[in-house]
């Protein structure tokens, strides 16, 4: 799925899953493009499109220091979005797939987040949204960070960082002893 482009031009994301724009550790250093987008109060219950928060979204990677404050906006989203129970790593990571209805509508049936786990210590996210792959990064980080095992050495890495924000679809895996 292109990067940066709605999968759909009526999709939306729900307020509540916007507000880690404002909880980002990293805030400051793009305060600017939230205030030109007029993100600098959101509604946790209202309904934005989707194409402006992609728009907010490239508009930050394209800064310096971007690919950082949106690893710090996707760590905030666990903080901010609407989730199901968790209890696991695998649950939280799995929670992708049955989160993002939750916090979207109107969205193309393969703009989506996947878990696959693929052993006992191994899960691969896929990333087949138009979202930035550094802020999916940030969220499955918080997440392990969160829901590891205790004692476990969680990694989380992409398999290609060469396909970071290209068109096609990015693998996250995370694996820990």
């Amino acid at each position: 799925m292109k990067k940066y482009v709605a999968s759909n031009p009526k999709a939306e994301v729900i307020g509540a899953a916007l507000m880690a724009y404002n909880d980002a550790v990293e805030r400051d250093q793009f305060i600017d493009v939230l205030k030109r987008y007029g993100l600098t109060e959101i509604d946790p219950s209202k309904w934005y499109p989707q194409q402006l928060t992609l728009d907010v979204q490239k508009a930050i990677k394209d800064m310096p220091g971007g690919s950082t404050a949106l690893v710090s906006i996707g760590m905030k989203i666990i903080d901010t979005a609407i989730f199901p129970p968790m209890e696991s790593l695998e649950q939280a990571l799995g929670a992708f797939a049955s989160s993002y209805p939750l916090n979207f509508q109107h969205q193309s049936a393969d703009d989506l987040i996947s878990a696959t786990l693929l052993d006992d210590k191994h899960i691969q996210v896929k990333n087949s949204s138009p979202h930035s792959d550094e802020m999916i990064y940030g969220y499955v980080y918080s997440m392990v960070r969160r829901f590891a095992p205790k004692g476990s050495a969680p990694v989380v890495k992409f398999t290609n960082l060469d396909a970071v924000d290209g068109d096609g679809d990015t693998i996250i895996d995370v694996t820990w002893s």
